[in-house]
């Protein structure tokens, strides 16, 4: 019996178009390169070759069935929605072969208002998983307050191979349960692109149920907890400081987040725990982007 030290996932990324890449200010009087092709040769200065080379999906698609874009036309995001959907396919050891349709919607709340979002995917996988989720990220007019919501619907059956590292792949215990989420935070804007807020979270998963290891060995799930469902229900604190080009396709910026998550049992929880979530994250340009 080999002990597993190592889980090792393979996987196939899901590759799903941005809807836009970020719209490049033009100054009054600068010459445009010709963009006749759908990639063009090397131009005397970097500026150029991000005005040629910056294509979104239906410029793609333009090119491919030969359609003139309309005279006039900006690539820049409005007030005016903007919609992507796409099919895509992939594979992980957890899944094995998924089929997803995946599409978000972009819009501004207001001209000089940062780019708001809304993701969502549908997967089925050769394992018999569903997953469905939607995530949003709203900015009201001005950027005065921000809306990040995040929501879930798993059915996921799947094996787990006992807590912690020291596990064995004869250790295997076929699971299976529901899973819903609901996240929704409010921050506003405390000055500048910093921003300060609160929010409710809720995680719910129920008719947990497991077959028992095909080894015969003692269930480390029973062992710690048989509950047939599972409640986290919180509140959290959140800070924000984002000054990304755009939020769905960055080029360049800065963006860090702090999460303070609690969940009660008052609230509904199965038990109380407390966590903290820092995201950081620097974006550069790459040569030739």
């Amino acid at each position: 019996m080999k002990k597993l030290l190592v889980r090792k996932t393979l996987c196939i990324c899901l590759f799903i178009l941005p809807v836009y890449v970020y719209a490049q200010e033009i100054k009054p009087g600068t010459v445009m390169p010709r963009t006749d092709t759908l990639f063009s040769s090397k131009k005397d200065t970097l500026d150029t070759q991000r005005a040629v080379l910056q294509k979104d999906i239906f410029d793609v698609f333009r090119y491919i069935f030969n359609k003139p874009a309309s005279a006039g036309k900006s690539d820049s995001i409005t007030s005016k929605p903007v919609f992507s959907v796409i099919p895509a396919f992939g594979y992980t050891l957890e899944s094995r072969l998924a089929v997803i349709v995946a599409g978000n919607i972009a819009f501004r709340a207001s001209p000089e208002g940062k780019v708001s979002a809304i993701t969502a995917s549908a997967s089925y996988t050769q394992n018999k998983q569903f997953i469905l989720p939607v995530q949003s990220n709203i900015w009201t007019k001005n950027n005065r307050y921000n809306l990040v919501g995040d929501f879930r619907f798993y059915k996921y059956p799947q094996s787990t191979f006992g807590l912690g590292s020291d596990s064995y792949i004869s250790s295997e215990d076929p699971m299976d349960y529901f899973y819903f989420r609901f996240y929704e935070i409010l921050l506003k804007q405390v000055k500048g692109n910093f921003f300060a807020g609160a929010g409710y979270i809720l995680d719910y998963r129920w008719n947990i149920s497991d077959k028992g290891t095909k080894n015969g060995s003692a269930n480390e799930y029973k062992q710690y907890e048989s509950s047939k469902n599972e409640i986290s229900s919180g509140i959290t604190l959140n800070a924000l400081y984002d000054v990304r080009d755009n939020p769905i396709n960055p080029s360049k910026g800065f963006y860090t987040s702090l999460q303070l998550r609690n969940s009660y049992k008052f609230l509904g929880g199965s038990s109380n725990w407390h966590s903290l979530i820092v995201d950081v994250r620097k974006y550069f340009l790459l040569p030739g982007s």
